[in-house]
């Protein structure tokens, strides 16, 4: 991938995230949006989307199939294998004719991860954060208050590296209180 090509593709990148995370909130109008996360299948791209989860869709899980725990409860609040996520599915593309951003990016995307090779797994995470952290240097996830309510992070579905992406994407992308109420509702039960 040339420099010219890996600049089109942050752009794309942050770009598609935006209008989906538009998408997110029309769908989601009138809840409490606490999570935008960016997720894929796969280290390489396999099924990038962007996700949120609310409030509402949270307590309304824990409703239906309560936590035994409060770490279970915090795991489930946080892992986004386990939401009931808002994903928008098409993305439409500018000037695009109505054809799917997301199936611009993800090709472009994977081509990317596999030309950094498998020795550097982080190279797709460092894409993915610049691409959360733009976002939010722009104001999109609100400031103050309004900033420290909602969590960013990037994750791998079902990968050996998920964990370690969640927890290293929220604390490179968010204010200390939200890294810290992240950690206090996923940290493991203490032993008795």
């Amino acid at each position: 991938m040339t420099a010219k090509e890996l600049a089109a593709l942050r752009k794309d990148l942050i770009g598609a995230t935006r209008l989906a995370f538009d998408l997110c909130r029309q769908a989601v109008a009138g809840q409490t949006v606490y999570a935008y996360a960016l997720i894929e299948a796969s280290p390489f791209g396999e099924a990038l989307q962007p996700v949120c989860h609310t409030e509402e869709t949270n307590a309304r899980q824990e409703g239906k199939r309560p936590s035994k725990t409060p770490a279970e409860a915090g795991f489930r609040r946080y892992c986004p294998d386990e939401w009931w996520a808002t994903a928008v599915g098409s993305v439409p593309m500018p000037g695009g004719g109505g054809k799917d951003w997301w199936d611009d990016i993800r090709p472009r995307y994977h081509a990317a991860c596999v030309q950094a090779g498998t020795d550097d797994l982080n190279w797709g995470f460092t894409l993915l954060t610049d691409t959360l952290a733009a976002l939010d240097a722009d104001g999109y996830f609100g400031t103050g208050a309004a900033r420290e309510a909602v969590t960013l992070m990037v994750f791998v579905s079902d990968h050996p590296v998920s964990e370690e992406w969640m927890r290293e994407s929220v604390r490179r992308l968010n204010p200390p209180k939200v890294v810290t109420r992240f950690r206090t509702a996923t940290a493991p039960p203490k032993k008795k």
